[in-house]
């Protein structure tokens, strides 16, 4: 007698697929907090949104007069990973890779120094469009 087991899972969380994503704007805020930015990780799913988010960031200075500004709301969402305020340029934000699940976005970033840098208070970013996902949440992971 042979037996057999085989077992079905509804779990395909573990299934990912890469997720196009291109560079919008990356580098540092150099207004030592007048953007008011806190260091966090945004979502931004319309154009309201991504306008207020912009004019903080411009603030101080235009630094998103160099940005790829080229996306459509209706099929595109930003988002955006702001640092700490520091006192030097020693930071920069890298995108590892964005995957997706049949739940969720999961944003894999990371944070890397360098040896050199100069001593300027500023706020490291990275900003990124990827196609919208409907209803799937979107977790940030740094490595």
């Amino acid at each position: 007698m042979t037996l057999v087991l085989v077992s079905c899972s509804n779990e395909d969380d573990d299934i990912t697929d890469e997720v196009n994503y291109s560079i919008i704007g990356e580098g540092e805020l150099y207004g030592n907090g007048q953007e008011e930015i806190e260091p966090s990780n945004l979502i931004i799913q319309d154009s309201a949104s991504w306008s207020a988010l912009t004019t903080k960031m411009d603030s101080y200075s235009k630094i998103t007069n160099t940005f790829d500004n080229d996306i459509d709301f209706s099929s595109d969402m930003v988002l955006a990973i702001f640092d700490s305020i520091r006192a030097r340029t020693f930071y920069t934000f890298t995108m590892t890779t964005i995957q997706e699940t049949s739940t969720k976005v999961i944003v894999n970033y990371k944070k890397t120094t360098t040896n050199q840098g100069y001593d300027v208070i500023n706020q490291p970013f990275i900003v990124v469009k990827i196609p919208k996902s409907s209803n799937k949440e979107i977790l940030f992971n740094q490595n």
